[in-house]
């Protein structure tokens, strides 16, 4: 089992925006834990980081739940198709299946997970790698809400499967889209090129965030008086929504630009720059026939 020397933070809500700004840089997806239940002082900052409201309250109000799952027998509980080993605790994303409130939850979970990430906590996002009705047992889930997607954790264990090889490379989860095909300026007409201003080095840098099949589904367009960002979900994996076998449960588009604008959100904040996120549909054409949505805008302060 492995650990860190990094320093605990006593309450969740003072967690140093530089403390996540390194989980950006040092997290990694885990598939193979050591078997190790985690160490009591990583499950008292998992369970402080819920129980906190400053952590939990989402940028725009949205409500959602996630819980901890300890202890659990990942064969009998949590069945992950053989895609992750050797965890005994998982992080459950419980949400109504709404845009805003995927979003919002995934940017709450995300900071955890950057936290956990500082501390050497080892994290893997699955939406569709599990079987929900497995947790439906465990968790409190109402007729209006879904099991979005969990998040088993542990150690990263020394010995490798061949998932742990195949997975990155079929994935190419080292790999990012270049800039010009995610980030535009002033509309989706235009790509970013040199246009990022004050923004550039913080949307490099948000562009490590996980998502789905590892679509990078975010866009983002740069008011061009560099006040605003604005954000949209890029659809490519509709059809995989559903019920069935490794299905997803929800549009996970929806997560993903979450976990990106968390990352955007730490990034900006190290380069001095501070915003509120708003909802205010702007005056930027989507192309005809892409599917791409709008879902909030970062306003600078």
């Amino acid at each position: 089992m492995t650990t860190s020397s990094a320093v605990l933070t006593p309450r969740p809500a003072q967690i140093d925006n530089d403390v996540l700004l390194h989980g950006i840089k040092a997290r990694r997806s885990t598939r193979t834990f050591d078997g190790a239940p985690l160490q009591a002082e990583h499950l008292e900052v998992i369970r402080g980081y819920l129980d906190d409201p400053e952590c939990m309250r989402g940028p725009l109000g949205g409500e959602f739940r996630i819980e901890l799952l300890t202890g659990v027998d990942e064969h009998k509980e949590i069945g992950t198709y053989g895609y992750t080993k050797g965890f005994q605790t998982v992080l459950v994303a419980i949400a109504r299946p709404e845009p805003l409130v995927l979003f919002e939850m995934a940017h709450v979970l995300h900071g955890l997970v950057l936290y956990l990430a500082h501390l050497g906590v080892g994290t893997v996002w699955m939406g569709a790698a599990f079987n929900p009705a497995d947790i439906l047992q465990a968790t409190r889930v109402m007729s209006d809400e879904i099991i979005a997607a969990i998040i088993p954790l542990g150690y990263a264990g020394d010995k490798k499967r061949l998932i742990d090889y195949a997975a990155p490379l079929v994935l190419k989860a080292a790999k990012r889209k270049p800039m010009d095909e995610v980030f535009y300026f002033g509309d989706f007409g235009t790509p970013l090129g040199d246009h990022g201003g004050p923004f550039h080095a913080a949307l490099d840098l948000a562009r490590r965030a996980p998502s789905a099949k590892n679509k990078q589904s975010w866009r983002a367009v740069v008011s061009r008086d560099h006040t605003r960002i604005h954000l949209y979900a890029a659809f490519g994996l509709r059809h995989q929504v559903g019920t069935g076998r490794k299905k997803y449960a929800c549009p996970p588009e929806y997560l993903d630009v979450g976990t990106f604008h968390r990352s955007l959100e730490v990034a900006l904040m190290a380069d001095g720059l501070e915003g509120t996120l708003v909802v205010e549909e702007p005056d930027v054409r989507i192309p005809d026939g892409a599917d791409i949505e709008y879902l909030a805008t970062w306003v600078r302060r």
